[in-house]
């Protein structure tokens, strides 16, 4: 079996410094390989608004601690249950403030796919299909960068279910707008949350079963491989990040802004180019 290869271990200064200069990206994240909370951090403006690089400030010990150590982690599946709930993302005494950011980060992306959507058409079906699907995602993606293995499709699929159902059946109330997103982010996060523990239950239960080697297997990934991926990761991450603020990406025209008297005033709307926060009483 391998070691743990060639790669050095993390320092806490290094992690203290990148948190301080690039933490509202995800920058010390990166460094310590916790590459989806890094990603999380670059799309949410630091962790929902700053609020998770300020949690990181008393975190990062941990955080090194457990980069210099996830090589190393042979236990079975019944040993890593019982580590504070390291693989249940909502069953630490922080249970209220993952649950929180979990709900947080999937409004987050709900009103950001809304955004999206009304920024070049008006389309009342395509917000009811993609909205829903922005909010799971966020709200699939948070308890992954608390977990120490995968957390299963089918809990993606529990939140996406809560979500679609939740947002249909709003409609009566709230309309197709963004008024319901974060109470649909709420529903879908505790779908989310009942899956996972009903999984959690299933691992430890089966309590003579040692760690699978495909996630061994994985571990022992080339170096190049690694940078390859998380590479990609910061480029998906740049990529999202400045489409909702900077970067142009060519659409359709909207059909609504064809009247001539809008002609100079749209051209905006070829363009998939402003903030959510600022722009959404605008396309009213």
């Amino acid at each position: 079996m391998m070691k743990k290869g060639n790669s050095k271990p993390k320092s806490l200064f290094v992690a203290y410094v990148l948190w301080a200069f690039s933490g509202c990206i995800g920058g010390h994240h990166f460094y310590l390989d916790r590459d989806i909370q890094a990603f999380v951090w670059w799309t949410t403006y630091g962790g929902l608004f700053g609020l998770g690089w300020l949690r990181d400030a008393w975190k990062i010990p941990q955080y090194v601690r457990q980069a210099n150590e996830q090589h190393t982690n042979d236990s079975s599946v019944c040993q890593l249950c019982d580590q504070k709930g390291r693989n249940d993302p909502f069953s630490t005494k922080t249970t209220f403030i993952r649950f929180m950011g979990a709900v947080g980060v999937g409004w987050l992306y709900g009103l950001q796919v809304h955004h999206w959507i009304i920024s070049y058409t008006v389309s009342w079906i395509l917000i009811l299909l993609l909205e829903p699907f922005g909010i799971a995602l966020g709200v699939y993606i948070v308890p992954c960068t608390y977990s120490s293995q995968k957390i299963k499709s089918k809990t993606f699929l529990a939140a996406l279910l809560c979500s679609y159902l939740a947002k249909w059946a709003l409609i009566p109330v709230y309309g197709v707008g963004t008024t319901d997103t974060f109470i649909v982010s709420f529903i879908a996060t505790s779908g989310f949350q009942l899956v996972t523990r009903y999984n959690l239950f299933q691992k430890c239960q089966e309590s003579t079963k040692i760690m699978q080697p495909n996630t061994i297997e994985k571990k022992n990934k080339s170096q190049l491989e690694i940078m390859t991926r998380r590479a990609l990761l910061l480029f998906i991450a740049i990529l999202l990040f400045q489409g909702s603020s900077t970067v142009r990406i060519p659409l359709f025209r909207n059909p609504h802004l064809h009247h001539h008297h809008h002609r100079k005033s749209s051209k905006r709307h070829y363009w998939l180019a402003s903030n959510p926060f600022l722009s959404l009483n605008s396309q009213r």
